[in-house]
């Protein structure tokens, strides 16, 4: 497979759902890009979603959404995560999706993890935590940090150090 065929592919289902507001279909696809068979654009959509660059829903159509893109990540939830890695958004790592509305579109990769150690926080154990990866974090926020254990650990009071992987910009809390 064409590692320029998969880039241009990305950047048609990128560019189309900025414009049209919804993820485009195979054939839509293939048309955008010049692609005949739509059994060759899924395999290139499955190394995308390999590679973490997009996720699918499974048995939906138009259900593509591309990982750096906030605006979209809000299309299927945002993706909860077992553990922190490298390449976080596989299906393996993913345990569910969250349903939020934020208030606002955010920088940064979100993702979400269930609460274990909550640290010197307001957290409760079980919240289900929406994190911003890679956001810069002052002395009021609650920063996310990996544990030796490749574990998630929330301190609150510290400023930008080098094993902090984001901030908490939201919870979900069920009684």
């Amino acid at each position: 497979m064409s590692v320029q065929r998969a880039e241009e592919i990305y950047r048609f289902v990128k560019e189309y759902i900025q414009t049209q507001n919804i993820a485009p279909s195979v054939r839509e696809i293939c048309e955008g890009v010049g692609i005949r068979s739509t059994s060759t654009v899924h395999r290139y959509l499955h190394r995308l979603e390999t590679d973490g660059r997009i996720r699918m829903a499974t048995g939906k159509n138009r259900a593509i959404v591309v990982s750096d893109n906030m605006t979209e990540q809000n299309f299927s939830g945002i993706p909860m995560v077992r553990h922190f890695q490298p390449n976080m958004f596989t299906n393996e790592n993913i345990v569910d999706y969250v349903k939020v509305d934020l208030p606002k579109v955010y920088e940064n990769t979100l993702f979400a993890v269930r609460a274990v150690d909550t640290g010197n926080t307001e957290l409760h154990q079980g919240d289900i935590v929406i994190v911003e990866q890679n956001a810069v974090t002052s002395a009021k926020d609650i920063a996310v940090i990996l544990t030796n254990q490749n574990e998630f650990t929330f301190v609150k009071g510290v400023e930008n150090r080098g094993d902090i992987i984001g901030k908490v910009v939201a919870v979900v809390r069920y009684f």
